[in-house]
């Protein structure tokens, strides 16, 4: 059925999406091509003008000067941001199962760290993918160097990208989820849409 929309989406992000072997990726990355079309719409530019490619890691980017976004997704939710400059979003289901204790040397610097509820473990997580997204890399670099100020809502990776910085703000759009976008300007006022499928 979603399959339909397969013919709006350019032939670059289409082929991609045809070689995924999951059916639900390929669901939710149609979903997310489409929440992009219709981000592109509101700013009024024609999706189909723009010209995408991949940078070395395989992030997304559009020829259009000043405009960047991502796309994220888990389980039923697809998100996608849309801004004038740099930007990472993402979203994770929490797995109230989860024993975080097991990723913890790969996840936080400081062993010691723990959390007093798998919420904050995952509002950590969805900040720390975010940065990377933002950066471009996606989990392709240490997870335990991104770190979190949550006073000055900072975020920054000390280690491999040191003169980077980025500011994040957590969104709440379910208990069951958690979600976070990355930006280049301080994040004061994010309008969220997304999709549940």
């Amino acid at each position: 059925m979603i399959e339909k929309y397969l013919d709006s989406i350019q032939i670059i992000k289409r082929i991609r999406i045809l070689n995924m072997t999951s059916r639900k990726h390929r669901v939710e990355s149609i979903v997310g091509e489409i929440l992009l079309q219709k981000c592109f719409e509101k700013i009024g530019m024609g999706y189909s003008s723009v010209k995408f490619s991949y940078n070395s890691y395989g992030k997304p980017i559009s020829d259009y000067c000043n405009v960047y976004f991502n796309i994220s997704h888990s389980d039923n939710y697809v998100v996608c941001a849309m801004a004038r400059s740099e930007v990472g979003i993402d979203i994770e289901k929490i797995d109230s199962n989860f024993e975080y204790s097991s990723v913890k040397n790969i996840f936080c610097s400081n062993i010691q760290k723990s959390y007093q509820d798998i919420k904050d473990f995952y509002n950590d997580w969805v900040i720390k993918e975010s940065f990377l997204k933002y950066i471009g890399c996606g989990l392709n670099v240490a997870l335990k160097n991104v770190n979190i100020n949550h006073t000055s809502k900072i975020v920054e990776d000390n280690q491999d990208f040191p003169e980077v910085k980025a500011h994040f703000k957590l969104f709440n759009i379910s208990r069951n989820y958690s979600a976070a976008v990355c930006l280049t300007e301080k994040v004061e006022k994010v309008t969220l849409k997304y999709v549940e499928i």
